[in-house]
């Protein structure tokens, strides 16, 4: 089989750093030939380090055009896997000039505004030069007919966390994610700022983003801002995920939370519905109802011990059978043998 090669342009780690980085760990531990490619290489990427932690080669283009001469030199013995808008957008424009088969991952539903939007409106209009993934139903409808559904995964080998001794009440509910409008961390707050309730409940955001400033100004009195931190460190601390997305692919922070028997209260945006199919594994309300969070919120709140553990008992069961490497990795695999050497999409 043709060398793999999973390209991205990544600034900081994220959801579809995530998935890059379990996807290239698991082609690696079953011997395949994969590196990861970046477009540019940019200060503070966590992904770096985490890819050396795996063993996993990778290397940086420097710029477009350097993207273009290394594809160019490697043309006859790849494969490429692109994620992400630019490097979806040029790596199926080069790949198809030079008959490299190519596969794009499409994470996010959020066609966005101005720049974002032109380049969510060519990232679709390309989509057909290659064969594609989408990691939620909804991704899959606005994409071409022929688009292949395959969720995001998680190693579950590596979903453990040790209990923090130190830990004391009251219970913590955090927004994990970037601080940015689609992501919603407003909406985390503003719940957070109307929670006047007799049940002690900490608000702690882990996470950075333009919206930052604005919401430390308006909401630090009652919300904690971490920062970006790597929540290998943190799970810990968290006794329920709070998603108040306005746009989501399928978010890794549930399924990371989850695989930890970590519960979710999220709206019901993306994928998250087919993660939190049924009451004995969360909470899903509707999309923008902070009341409706909130109620959810105090639900989890009173249930009984042995209903928390019986909750987080079916949400690791959940991702274990459905979300797993094990699970999903075998339906890419397939499409990477389905191209014949010297072969190209057409």
């Amino acid at each position: 089989m043709r060398k793999i090669i999973l390209t991205l342009d990544s600034s900081q780690m994220g959801g579809i750093e995530t998935h890059v980085l379990t996807l290239a760990a698991y082609l690696s531990d079953e011997g395949y030939d994969v590196e990861v490619w970046f477009i540019k290489q940019y200060q503070g990427n966590l992904l770096y380090q985490f890819l050396d932690e795996h063993k996993v080669s990778y290397r940086f283009c420097g710029s477009v055009k350097g993207y273009w001469q290394q594809l160019w030199r490697h043309r006859h013995n790849i494969i490429l896997h692109t994620h992400g808008y630019k490097a979806g957008i040029v790596g199926r424009l080069f790949a198809r000039s030079m008959k490299i088969p190519v596969l794009s991952t499409y994470h996010s539903g959020d066609v966005g505004t101005g720049k974002l939007r032109f380049y969510s409106w060519l990232d679709q209009l390309t989509a057909g030069l290659g064969e594609r993934i989408a990691v939620s139903q909804p991704i899959k409808e606005m994409l071409p007919k022929g688009t292949k559904m395959i969720p995001n995964f998680i190693n579950v080998a590596q979903a453990k966390v040790k209990p923090n001794p130190n830990r004391l009440q009251p219970l913590r509910v955090a927004f994990v994610g970037r601080l940015s409008k689609e992501k919603g961390p407003d909406q985390f707050c503003k719940m957070a700022a109307d929670w006047h309730s007799d049940k002690p409940v900490e608000f702690v955001v882990y996470g950075d983003g333009p919206e930052r400033t604005r919401l430390l100004e308006e909401f630090s009195d009652r919300v904690r801002f971490k920062g970006y931190v790597n929540m290998k460190k943190h799970w810990q601390d968290v006794d329920v995920l709070c998603i108040s997305s306005r746009y989501e692919g399928l978010p890794y922070v549930a399924l990371e939370a989850m695989a930890l028997g970590i519960p979710v209260v999220s709206f019901a945006v993306g994928g998250i519905g087919d993660l939190i199919s049924e009451p004995s594994l969360g909470w899903l309300v509707e999309a923008g109802n902070i009341a409706k969070l909130k109620q959810a919120l105090t639900q989890w709140y009173d249930l009984s011990d042995s209903d928390k553990t019986c909750l987080s008992q079916n949400v690791r069961e959940k991702i274990r059978k459905q979300y797993s490497t094990a699970a999903l990795v075998p339906s890419i695999e397939a499409i990477y043998r389905s191209y014949k050497k010297g072969e190209c999409n057409e």
